[in-house]
């Protein structure tokens, strides 16, 4: 009897872990949903990004080619992030104010791709944007 009950809650568990685990993503396969951050300008002109995927993985993308994985936060925060900016209505905001430095928040899903810059410090941003702009720098700050 005893042996019966330890297999089924081995059994549960596994199960409960296969569904409970999510994809895990690399260069090239990226999902439809995603969060963008980071900032550029200066006398480089370079720009360095950040992209977040609601699993948690934070990709690092530096100019226009590299892209690796810098990070992972757990997927419950990473969930609750998106979601912010879905309430934020990033994806319908036109915000575009950039100075020689600049900072950005960009949210795709799908072809959709909608891009807010600020730095002209007679626009300031949203308050509210720029708390979920250091909730995510902090996510890769050490």
């Amino acid at each position: 009897m005893k042996f019966l009950l330890i297999a089924v809650t081995l059994l549960a568990t596994a199960t409960l872990f296969w569904f409970c685990k999510h994809p895990k993503y690399g260069a090239g396969n990226f999902p439809s949903e995603q969060l963008r951050w980071g900032s550029g300008g200066g006398f480089t002109g370079r720009e360095n990004s950040f992209t977040l995927f609601e699993n948690g993985q934070i990709f690092k993308m530096e100019g226009k080619d590299l892209v690796v994985e810098v990070d992972k936060t757990k997927a419950g925060k990473a969930k609750k992030l998106v979601e912010r900016a879905d309430k934020l209505e990033l994806a319908k905001m036109d915000f575009q104010h950039p100075s020689n430095l600049y900072y950005f928040l960009e949210y795709q899903e799908d072809d959709m791709v909608q891009r807010i810059t600020w730095g002209d410090p007679k626009f300031p941003v949203n308050e509210q944007v720029k708390a979920l702009y250091d909730e995510l720098n902090a996510l890769v700050a050490k």
